[in-house]
């Protein structure tokens, strides 16, 4: 344990430390993470440092490590070889930093994740989940920047998925966000850690039918008005083009009407 002793950096290990299990190094000043040779470890704790960077296969040799917790530190990106060989990891932490980016390959080896924490952070998009993670049950995305439902549509094939919360995103501000939720992803039990009912899913069924409802008759609406206003614009049209062929009528015949006044002018002069 060596928690809280204002380590700034972990030496570089020559060789394997077989026998070590638990590893806490919360409350530190680490800015980095190397690559850590610990074969047998099953748990280890960053929490709470200053870490920015992640060497590639930091964790590669720790094939048996379980929990990771990366909390309360200054990540602003996970790279595609960050958690490169973490094949039996379950509990994965990534609260509290500053993550923007996540390439879509970071989550390769994860098959046996079943907890993330990523609220927290500054995520915008999900796209980076798209086939990975089979074994997610509990996914916490609350406090980043998530805008739209339809960026949670991404989960729809995680059939494990129990657990999801969004609080405290941009999304939070669509009409009855949560009931959406619900009846996009009918596997979830828990939303925004709030018991899924039957009365939650039938009143998120109904309500999703409404709002289909509504936005069908808006959009027919709309169509109605756009057809009424190219109606509008053809009959503008064609009167536009009806004076004009009058106003062309009423040239001609003003013109002839002018070159006989000019033939009888002239036979006058001639007598």
């Amino acid at each position: 344990d060596l928690k809280s002793n204002s380590i700034r950096r972990l030496p570089e290990f020559p060789s394997p430390i077989p026998n070590l299990i638990h590893f806490n190094l919360q409350g530190n000043k680490l800015k980095s993470v190397p690559v850590l040779p610990f074969p047998i470890l099953t748990k280890i704790d960053f929490t709470g440092n200053s870490i920015k960077t992640i060497d590639p296969s930091a964790f590669a040799q720790i094939v048996t490590l379980r929990t990771l917790r990366l909390s309360q530190n200054q990540i602003k990106r996970i790279n595609a070889d960050t958690f490169t060989g973490l094949k039996n990891l379950k509990r994965l932490y990534l609260d509290q930093n500053q993550i923007k980016f996540v390439d879509p390959l970071a989550w390769k080896d994860l098959e046996l994740v079943h907890k993330l924490d990523l609220s927290e952070n500054q995520l915008k998009k999900t796209n980076s989940f798209e086939n990975c993670l089979p074994s997610l049950k509990i996914l916490n995305l609350g406090s980043n920047n998530i805008e739209k439902l339809d960026a949670l549509d991404v989960f729809k094939p995680f059939e494990k998925l129990e657990e999801l919360n969004v609080t405290n995103n941009p999304v939070n501000s669509e009409d009855e966000y949560r009931l959406c939720i619900i009846d996009s992803l009918p596997q979830l039990k828990k939303v925004e850690d709030e018991e899924v009912t039957q009365e939650d899913r039938d009143s998120a069924k109904e309500f999703v039918q409404q709002k289909k409802a509504e936005e069908e008759e808006q959009k027919r609406q709309e169509a109605e008005a756009r057809r009424l206003e190219e109606e509008e614009e053809e009959l503008e049209r064609r009167r536009r083009a009806e004076e004009e062929e009058e106003q062309n009528e009423q040239n001609k015949d003003k013109g002839g009407d002018e070159d006989g006044e000019q033939e009888e002018d002239e036979e006058d002069d001639l007598d």
